[in-house]
């Protein structure tokens, strides 16, 4: 058994913890990947290791927040009618692209070096009650070897059409890897590892677009 910790988290340099930002009191705990099926003990399919091990090692990422994002194809601008307070944590990757990160962050770390891998993708199909304007950037975190916060990109689909998000709406898939089963357990952080993800953050061999050459060569 391996043990990956998670808390919620909020990376800019304020000196504010994220307990103290009202954003805090409306993220929801990371449910578990349950699939309606797995109810019915008559299915042979429920019985499958594979299937076991896949929905034993995934959990889902909720909105917090009612929002809607408006893609002005003319004036290449993104609106949005977040909640006051929570507006700055909807960022624009590029100013006239309909690329958005929603930094609803959780951050996750281990107690020691290890071989786990952390994937961010889109929400299962059984959870949605519609197809969603938008999809995933998904993503792989060698979290085993680095502490990291997570972070959710989407792209609209379609920029003429409004993208509605509902709070308690799966937002995204997060599936751990490794050779242990892993335990995901929900815990703040002790400050040497709030130090450490703030380092990593601004270490520019620990940029998204520059580190791959490091940490992910094994996988290019």
């Amino acid at each position: 058994m391996s043990k990956l910790y998670y808390y919620p988290y909020t990376p800019y340099d304020t000196g504010e913890r994220i307990e103290e930002h009202p954003l805090f009191d409306l993220l929801y705990p990371l449910t578990p990947y349950d699939p309606p099926h797995k109810t019915d003990k008559q299915l042979l399919v429920n019985q499958c290791p594979a299937m076991q091990a896949f929905d034993n090692q995934s959990f889902i990422i909720k909105s917090p927040v009612d929002i809607r994002l408006d893609y002005d194809t003319f004036a290449k601008k993104l609106t949005t009618n977040a909640p006051e307070g929570t507006r700055s944590l909807i960022l624009t990757e590029q100013p006239d692209s309909p690329i958005i990160q929603l930094a609803f962050y959780y951050l996750f770390w281990q107690d020691k070096p290890s071989d786990t891998q952390l994937f961010l993708y889109d929400p299962p199909l059984y959870s949605l009650k519609s197809l969603p304007n938008f999809y995933i950037t998904a993503g792989m975190i060698p979290i085993g070897q680095y502490t990291r916060n997570s972070s959710i990109g989407i792209i609209i689909k379609d920029k003429t059409k409004p993208v509605i998000i509902k709070r308690g709406q799966p937002l995204a898939t997060i599936t751990t890897l490794s050779s242990k089963k892993i335990q995901l357990i929900k815990t703040p952080p002790p400050q040497h590892i709030l130090d450490t993800n703030a380092r990593n953050l601004k270490m520019k061999k620990f940029c998204p677009y520059t580190f791959s050459k490091q940490l992910f060569s094994r996988w290019l």
